[in-house]
């Protein structure tokens, strides 16, 4: 894992999946201490129609994972809820 501008963007390679590469960016939104994330993955794939599959089936994979990521670190933003 690196962290090619500290605070703001961290960037993780899987060396177990052909070097995929997830960056993870963080930037200021228009609302004062909120912000706006955004979860990045590059993935080598084969050309041709199994390169087609493998982006396919990695897109449908990992949504749902980065969605799930995204609402835990609002969690975590926002501290729990007090009642």
């Amino acid at each position: 894992m690196t962290e090619p501008e500290p605070g703001r963007v961290l960037v993780e390679t899987d060396l177990d999946t052909n070097g995929a590469t997830t960056t993870f960016t963080v930037d200021p939104a228009t609302a004062p201490g909120d912000c706006r994330v955004t979860i990045s993955t590059e993935i080598k794939v084969r050309g041709g129609f199994l390169g087609f599959l493998e982006k396919r089936l990695a897109t449908l994979l990992l949504r749902p994972i980065y969605q799930k990521e995204l609402e835990q670190l609002a969690m975590v933003a926002t501290g729990p809820i007090e009642g």
